[in-house]
């Protein structure tokens, strides 16, 4: 018995077997007969054959593109597969010395790291001006039903980029026109703030960063549409029209700005990112606290920039799906992630979800097995740390759990949900 595709040949019998020899050869076939699993060229040879030379044409054709089909897709799989390592590779390297925390269990080479800090600041020249967008896939709504940053801004740090011919839009980043007195008080008082789109925006208290020598200045941080935006406002002894350098020392988020701004109305703009090779690979302070060196007016000021960082939330941090259910699973048990925070006058999670939202921390999932029901929202550090917060409604209070990868940053998250649902 031959298992095989039909032979292209054409058949004549000549001989004829008597109808005896027929019924002896089927009663003994299993005697003498064996199975073959091969093509029809290998069991008859060609010289035998009478061939149709269309038919094997087209059947040659066939094979060679399926031949050529299977090699590609081996190609591809294996490609893809590179790919996801060296994907692998790069999230650890990112999330395990942003802060110098370490990324889990796992150890990074330190030779490596160099290389790759290398490899990141040759492509961030090479890609200047670019932005790298994630995209935000839905998410199934019930947590049972479940059970996936890098997102770099790559913005020009270019101040005079930004500069309209408006004197009451500054810089053209919505900042409040300070010469109006009914938006703020006289130039020596504490200004109320430096940006006036503070409920659309990410926005931190406006704090004072230095006081000395007749010379106040206070400082203020904003997201914007992707863009984070430090603002310096000079109360006492910055002259309008003069230019300020400013150059902020490492610090645990690799966080640098503008060099330098114009100062107009009593403002000075610095546009900022992050830059992993100004990480000083240290735990963040709490509250988080960045020095800096500020030049102006012939002098040089130590000043220092207070935080919060919910201005540092990625606008796409959202974990989708897998990536939420795995971080979850691995982080959940952590000691650091036991705490439950209280917050009163909440009577529904959408009451809690429309403030969290604000700051980038954005709904994910929801399990509504359990009573009550919990919500979990989702955000990342810079796109590269990311971390859950759990929410549940009970008795008008709303009861948050944070969950985190590692404990240095857990008070920074809760001071920045502290300012949203307080």
């Amino acid at each position: 018995m031959i298992c095989s595709e039909k032979p292209a040949f054409k058949f004549t019998e000549h001989d004829e077997l008597d109808v005896d020899t027929i019924d002896d050869m089927i009663n003994n076939m299993t005697n003498v007969s064996a199975c073959y699993f091969k093509k029809d060229k290998d069991i008859i040879n060609e010289e035998d054959m009478v061939v149709d030379e269309e038919a094997r044409k087209e059947k040659a054709e066939k094979e060679k593109k399926e031949e050529n089909k299977e090699k590609k897709e081996k190609k591809e799989k294996k490609k893809k597969k590179k790919k996801k390592k060296k994907d692998i590779e790069e999230e650890q390297i990112n999330e395990a010395d942003l802060i110098g925390l370490g990324g889990g269990d796992e150890v990074i080479n330190e030779d490596k790291l160099k290389d790759k800090l290398k490899e990141n600041d040759n492509n961030n020249k090479n890609n200047k001006g670019q932005n790298n967008n994630q995209q935000t896939n839905n998410l199934t709504n019930d947590i049972f039903d479940i059970f996936n940053t890098n997102n770099n801004n790559q913005n020009n740090l270019n101040t005079s980029a930004h500069i309209p011919n408006s004197n009451n839009n500054l810089f053209g980043l919505g900042l409040m026109d300070l010469t109006n007195p009914q938006s703020q008080a006289q130039d020596n008082s504490t200004p109320k703030s430096i940006f006036e789109n503070i409920n659309q925006f990410p926005t931190t208290k406006i704090t004072p960063c230095y006081n000395q020598n007749n010379i106040t200045i206070y400082s203020q941080f904003q997201r914007a549409n992707g863009l984070l935006q430090l603002g310096l406002y000079f109360s006492e002894g910055g002259k309008n029209g003069s230019t300020c350098n400013l150059s902020l020392n490492k610090n645990s988020f690799g966080l640098i700005c503008a060099p330098f701004s114009e100062i107009r109305d009593n403002i000075a703009l610095f546009p900022m990112k992050n830059n992993q090779n100004n990480a000083d690979r240290q735990p963040p302070s709490n509250p988080f606290i960045i020095n800096a060196m500020l030049q102006f007016n012939d002098k040089m000021l130590n000043i220092k920039l207070v935080m919060n960082i919910s201005v540092l939330y990625s606008e796409n941090g959202k974990l989708v799906e897998k990536p939420f259910v795995d971080f979850y699973t691995q982080n959940k048990g952590q000691s650091f992630n036991e705490k439950v925070y209280t917050y009163p006058n909440y009577d529904s999670e959408e009451d809690v979800k429309n403030e969290l939202e604000k700051i980038n921390i954005l709904f994910s999932a929801r399990q509504g097995k359990e009573n009550p029901p919990k919500s979990y929202f989702s955000a990342s550090i810079l796109g590269t740390m990311p971390f859950l917060v759990e929410c549940f409604i009970d008795n008008g209070m709303a009861n948050i759990k944070i969950i985190a990868n590692n404990p240095s940053v857990v008070p920074l998250i809760k001071e920045s949900i502290d300012s949203a649902l307080n």
